[in-house]
């Protein structure tokens, strides 16, 4: 028997102009719940646990940064879990994918990976991870017949508490990135209009730092080496 009662690997695709690194997401029968890039799997990963606390924080095999005792990056307390008739849930994390931002690199093809459909370019595709009391029917009407979304996971955990992932597409507003070189390290550029042969095969995730009672915002770029 799966310890785990949710575990897939997702990327946020678009035939044409590419896709997103690919994630992981897995929710333990305990009740805690894991998030992580495939390009950060062995170095750090998002932790929200049955306790109410949630964690960014280096892995054990990675072990903490060069100067640094504690493998823990962040730490806070997730938001309260709504009652079943209320019409909103606990957002633990917004994953945000936007499409001219997404990588033309082949995926891997070794592992099955669920293809969340992108949005439009000048758009984004949100991926929420939350907790609630809806039934799965509501938590699907939530999202509006006027946005196009789905549910990709649904998992009851403890009493009458779900673990969820869905997905939506919204506005985005295109910011570019510049990263100059520093210290050894090279240019890069994270442009919605590259032009280079070699399109976004590099990546930039970031992320807030949430206080008690909020959520994690993710927002993933795809750039290139800048050799100009």
């Amino acid at each position: 028997m799966s310890r785990n009662v949710a575990d897939f690997r997702f990327t946020v695709n678009n035939e044409e102009l590419g896709h997103s690194s690919v994630w992981r997401y897995w929710v333990t029968r305990h009740g805690d719940i894991y998030i992580s890039s495939r390009n950060m799997a062995r170095i750090a990963k998002l932790s929200f646990h049955r306790s109410g606390i949630c964690r960014y924080a280096f892995t054990t095999e990675h072990g903490a940064s060069s100067g640094i005792n504690d493998r823990l990056v962040n730490r806070w307390l997730r938001p309260h879990i709504p009652h079943s008739e209320s019409d909103t849930f606990a957002r633990l994390a917004w994953l945000i994918f936007p499409t001219d931002y997404l990588s033309q690199s082949p995926l891997p093809g070794t592992q099955k990976v669920e293809l969340i459909p992108s949005a439009t370019s000048g758009m984004a595709t949100f991926v929420e991870v939350g907790l609630c009391r809806h039934t799965e029917i509501k938590l699907i009407e939530s999202i509006g017949s006027e946005v196009r979304g789905g549910i990709t996971s649904y998992a009851p955990i403890f009493e009458d508490v779900a673990a969820f992932m869905r997905w939506s597409h919204g506005p985005w507003e295109i910011r570019d990135i510049n990263v100059l070189a520093s210290h050894g390290i090279p240019a890069y550029r994270f442009l919605a209009n590259e032009t280079s042969e070699n399109a976004r095969r590099i990546r930039i995730i970031m992320q807030t730092h949430p206080r008690d009672g909020d959520a994690i915002h993710i927002l993933e770029l795809g750039g290139c080496l800048d050799a100009t």
